[in-house]
């Protein structure tokens, strides 16, 4: 059976498009194109057309109807499946290459793979005209005249639909994107190269572009989900992330085990760009949570006796089903003082990627004595702009001293409303309290009420008791992780799959 749901059901539905034009396919072709295409693997575009001719035509004359067939369907009115098979065919590449994706050699590209195919010729913009009528508006707009856009954007503007979402595989549509291509269509209309008859064409090709985009998403998520075991999530060291220390390019196994603290500017500038990216990266496996059909389903009794009317009273059927899963809210709450200013970017970079991550449900808090809520920063296109942000406008104290549990009691008292039992919390500092009362009360309270709460702290562990230190009373109510290097938080990140997502 093929490995995803998707493509299978498109093989199925173009088979029976594929008789609407004419083409006499039967069941059983049908059969043994989807078996075939379950043994040869995931494959390009090209290869899924050859594999279908093979199985579905019969005469020389059945190859142009084959042809329109396939453009239509795969090209033009299916974005999900040109998704499906673009990621199927990037990810059968990077497998075949020992885990890393093949650039494609010399004079041969993606555009050149539809062209030999003759599909260029039947290609379709998102507003049905030919490949060969660009609108002026598109030109201008692909050509950067209003600014830049996303190369993804521009070969969609032209036609090739398959190589735009080839593209949106190697680089998914950012916010960041899209900002970009709302002032690029701006400026065409300030310089007069968007007229006001453009308008409707340009609304429905940004919205073909849009629904491409969100399909090519989807299918990356259900794909690598299929490669993943989401069974084993809720096992800690046993997550798909876990050898995500060894996969960042570019930092030396001495700097993933070396103290954060006594790390100098430079090193540090290193590790936040790549910790803020390791966050991000959380977002294809809870972006498109697994429904219940990837579960393990078990023996539904109700639904099995219901079945079983139809039959009068013996059961033929059984039926299973499987609770879906749901993703819980995250909070993280953030010592900007001076004792942990050295990892101070380091903590909002982390809160930046997981902002990335998680969208609209996670709230992010800095405090110092007092607490403010700062996550409408973290949506702004960079960190550097989100890290200016916080460090000018949040409403605390820089100068003065932690002090936690005033904190607590005003985090608690002003903003409990963003704590419930689908909350995962995240502490970020070193617990000194600078001999301030700590209201370990207060956090007892909290923990009760949310589902898990972690306390993640850069200090070495052999510290964590001496002084002003509050970890002893605080370890009762929060779950305290070290992650005074570098390994220790990427190993944390590969654990909060099995923590946010909920069965």
């Amino acid at each position: 059976m093929l490995k995803n749901d998707t493509l299978l059901r498109s093989i199925i539905g173009f088979g029976e498009y594929a008789r609407k034009k004419g083409l006499r396919v039967s069941t059983a072709e049908v059969s043994d194109a989807v078996a075939g295409l379950a043994a040869l693997g995931p494959m390009s575009l090209t290869g899924l057309r050859e594999a279908l001719q093979l199985c579905m035509v019969k005469s020389v004359g059945d190859f142009e109807k084959f042809n329109e067939a396939f453009d239509e369907y795969f090209l033009g009115l299916r974005p999900d499946v040109v998704a499906t098979v673009a990621v199927m065919s990037l990810e059968g590449q990077g497998r075949r290459a020992g885990g890393r994706r093949k650039e494609p050699p010399p004079g041969r590209t993606e555009q050149k793979a539809v062209e030999e195919d003759g599909a260029s010729n039947k290609s379709f913009e998102a507003v049905g005209t030919p490949v060969g009528a660009v609108p002026a508006w598109a030109s201008a707009l692909a050509s950067g005249k209003g600014g830049s856009i996303p190369e993804s954007l521009k070969l969609y503007l032209a036609g090739q639909v398959f190589s735009a979402a080839s593209e949106l595989v190697r680089d998914p549509l950012s916010d960041a994107d899209r900002r970009d291509i709302v002032v690029a269509v701006s400026r065409l209309a300030v310089e007069k190269l968007l007229c006001e008859s453009d308008l409707p064409a340009v609304e429905d090709a940004l919205r073909g572009f849009i629904k491409l985009a969100s399909a090519v998403e989807k299918a990356r998520c259900k794909y690598k989900t299929r490669k993943n075991s989401w069974s084993d999530f809720s096992a800690l060291g046993r997550t798909p992330f876990n050898g995500l220390a060894t996969e960042l390019v570019g930092i030396p196994p001495d700097l993933l085990d070396a103290r954060l603290e006594r790390l100098d500017r430079a090193r540090l500038a290193l590790l936040t760009e790549e910790i803020s990216r390791a966050a991000a990266a959380l977002k294809p496996l809870i972006g498109g949570l697994p429904g219940p059909a990837n579960r393990r389903r078990v023996l539904d009794y109700r639904k099995t006796l219901r079945a079983s009317l139809a039959t009068f009273g013996e059961p033929f059927r059984l039926c299973r089903s499987a609770r879906r899963r749901r993703l819980r809210r995250l909070v993280t709450v953030c010592d900007v003082s001076g004792s942990v200013k050295e990892v101070t970017g380091l903590f909002l970079a982390f809160m930046y990627g997981l902002h990335q991550a998680f969208g609209g449900r996670v709230r992010h808090f800095v405090f110092v004595s007092e607490v403010d809520e700062v996550t409408g920063y973290f949506s702004l296109p960079t960190y550097g702009e989100c890290f200016d942000r916080v460090v000018s406008a949040a409403a605390v104290d820089y100068r003065g001293y932690s002090n936690y549990g005033k904190m607590l009691k005003s985090l608690w008292g002003r903003y409990r409303d963003a704590f419930d039992h689908e909350t995962v919390v995240l502490f970020l500092g070193d617990a000194r309290t600078n001999r301030y009362d700590p209201e370990v009360g207060i956090l007892e309270e909290i923990s009760a009420v949310v589902k898990r709460t972690f306390f993640l702290n850069p200090e070495d562990p052999r510290e964590w008791y001496t002084g002003d230190s509050a970890v002893a009373v605080y370890r009762a109510a929060a779950e305290f992780v070290d992650i005074s290097r570098f390994r220790k938080l990427l190993e944390f990140i590969s654990r909060l799959p099995g923590v946010v997502v909920a069965c």
